[in-house]
């Protein structure tokens, strides 16, 4: 199960698309390195992402070559506290 408290790699999503259905926040961060600036597992986690409902809010990328998307789970309903 991924740590829905820090960036999840889009590679663990790419890899088995199933762990969404596990996370109980309204909000993850994606991370994703590349050399060459593709970002492949970004777009494709974020696709995966979009086929269960959920949105990208925001994007942005660092001088590490690193992107992170913010995601927001659109069907996410507050549990009584």
């Amino acid at each position: 199960m991924a740590d829905e408290s820090k960036p999840i790699t889009a590679k663990e999503i790419v890899d088995n698309p199933r762990i969404i259905l596990g996370f109980m926040s309204e909000y993850v961060m994606l991370k994703d390195s590349s050399m060459l600036s593709t970002y492949k597992n970004l777009i494709e986690a974020i696709n995966i992402l979009g086929d269960y409902g959920w949105e990208t809010i925001s994007m942005s990328g660092d001088a590490q070559n690193n992107m992170f998307a913010l995601i927001r789970n659109t069907n996410y309903k507050r549990k009584n506290l």
